[in-house]
């Protein structure tokens, strides 16, 4: 299991922005190419954030389905709520028969907020 960002991190990517934008798909990109596990920061749609360790399986269509380490389960997080990501060390086997979600493939459903 990756550890807990630094303070310095924090405030690094909170005064230079990185972590946000082109970052999050490249390091999207890499999780998913690569089968390396990202720690990602994101909005709820209450306006908390949350904080967790994913592994990548798709991306697509402003969507990720990815398996959440803290749920134990797959789930699909929408880019635009997604504040930064950390690469892991952490290695991940992509599970047998994925097919990327309907979120994913199309974007059909999207919620606006």
């Amino acid at each position: 299991m990756a550890k807990n960002p630094s303070g310095l991190t924090l405030l690094i990517r909170s005064v230079f922005g990185f972590g946000g934008g082109e970052t999050i798909l490249h390091d999207l990109g890499i999780s998913r190419n690569s089968n390396r596990s990202v720690r990602i920061k994101y909005k709820t749609r209450g306006g908390g954030t949350r904080e967790r360790v994913v592994d990548v399986y798709s991306v697509g269509n402003g969507y990720v389905d990815a398996h959440d380490h803290f749920r134990g389960e797959m789930r699909t997080f929408k880019v635009g709520r997604i504040q930064w990501t950390e690469l892991t060390q952490d290695r991940f086997e992509t599970a047998s028969g994925h097919s990327p979600s309907g979120w994913v493939k199309s974007g059909w459903g999207e919620i606006r907020s």
